[in-house]
């Protein structure tokens, strides 16, 4: 930042490739910008307050989202999806609106700070207990390890879907299956993999299942969701008009109004309908398909490289579309850097997921992060292992 507090120029290549999708996708799914643009300018409506036509699109924009959100997650039920800002948002409204003081959760070791600190927030303030699932480098998160673990007052089962530090896929299906056979609930993180794995919900037996818009769904930032099985019920996030039930000054219980106080986030919707609509008829079979042979080029490539450390799965097929690594003993900011003046964008440090660092043994160091969306090509990920490859010289040879 600069003294005055303004962000600083810098000076970086005109052909700039983005390469920090795990962090937000760049660039959207086609339709998005437009649908956006469309909403602001032709509908003036807020959604659920109001009969009038403005008012009805607006209604209609926010059901047909579900409607989408239920068909890439096979849930059966559209009005069990609530809206909300982003993943975080949907992970609190479910730990919060669910645990109750006392409350014993089993967590994942790979979880995002979207999760680790709701749960050391609930600790302090609920005493609520957290357990760990153990990990082990190379062999992952053994489900059978969630029947061990529990106590007579464990009531919870949080999962991330992936691990946005080293990609790998956790067994979640197989984690909800011993969950359920404890008698626990289920909640998944599913950011980064929502528009990339497939995630059916009512098949695997998910009670509860948070996404964000902006990541690999391509949509905006400012959207997310929240599905919960019918038949569990959460405590409100928060109190507020949902233009239903106005006549009291009690939150409606009727879902998925009772987690939706407020206006909605009607243009952010629009671009995530838009996003949701590309993808189904792309498929998510063919988006991971395609994130595949792009995976497997990119780790054999950096598997080439002297002196670079690879994190986490070497198979494509266990991890989603990011690597993690480290180039020697240099700090990843340095290799940051050096790559941005390649233009080469990344994004070094912890990721927000000091637990999963703690397993790495990364936590002090952080890692290296390259995280791929489904627009890029072999000849961009050629020019990303190039740029590698050149520092890492630099790296063993001279400093």
């Amino acid at each position: 930042m600069s003294a005055e507090g303004e962000p600083e120029s810098r000076n970086v290549p005109d052909q700039l490739l983005y390469l920090d999708n795990a962090a937000t996708s760049y660039p959207k799914a086609p339709g998005v910008v437009e649908a956006v643009v469309e909403h602001l300018r032709d509908i003036a409506g807020n959604a659920g307050r109001g009969t009038h036509t403005f008012a009805a699109m607006a209604d209609r924009l926010l059901w047909e989202t579900r409607r989408e959100l239920g068909a890439l997650f096979g849930t059966r039920e559209a009005t069990r999806w609530a809206f909300t800002l982003n993943a975080t948002d949907a992970l609190n409204a479910a730990l919060k609106g669910y645990l109750r003081p006392g409350d014993h959760v089993i967590a994942s070791p790979l979880e995002h700070n979207a999760v680790a600190r709701c749960l050391r927030h609930l600790e302090k303030t609920r005493d609520v207990k957290i357990t760990r699932l153990p990990y082990v480098p190379g062999m992952g998160v053994d489900p059978n390890d969630v029947a061990r673990l529990v106590r007579h007052n464990t009531r919870l089962v949080v999962a991330v879907h992936a691990s946005n530090v080293t990609g790998e896929i956790l067994p979640v299906r197989e984690l909800a299956l011993e969950a359920h056979n404890r008698g626990l609930t289920i909640l998944i993180d599913a950011t980064q993999t929502a528009g990339v794995l497939d995630l059916p919900a009512e098949a695997w037996g998910l009670d509860m299942v948070a996404c964000t818009g902006h990541k690999s769904l391509l949509g905006p930032q400012g959207t997310g969701a929240l599905y919960v099985r019918p038949g569990l019920e959460l405590e409100p996030p928060r109190q507020g008009g949902t233009g239903t039930q106005s006549e009291r000054d009690e939150m409606p219980t009727d879902w998925p109004e009772a987690m939706e106080a407020g206006t909605m986030n009607g243009p952010g919707l629009a671009g995530l309908l838009a996003a949701l609509r590309w993808l189904r008829r792309k498929t998510v079979r063919a988006v991971r398909e395609d994130e595949l042979v792009l995976m497997r080029h990119l780790i054999a490539a950096l598997a080439e490289i002297p002196g670079l450390h690879i994190y986490g799965p070497r198979k494509a097929e266990d991890r989603t579309g990011l690597v993690s690594v480290n180039i020697g003993d240099e700090d990843p900011a340095w290799a940051a850097t050096e790559l941005e003046a390649q233009g080469i964008l990344i994004r070094s440090g912890l990721h927000c997921a000091p637990w999963a660092h703690q397993c790495l043994g990364t936590l002090k160091r952080g890692t290296v992060r390259l995280s791929l969306g489904p627009f890029l090509t072999a000849d961009d990920i050629d020019r990303a292992v190039a740029a590698l490859a050149r520092i890492a010289a630099v790296a063993v040879g001279v400093r």
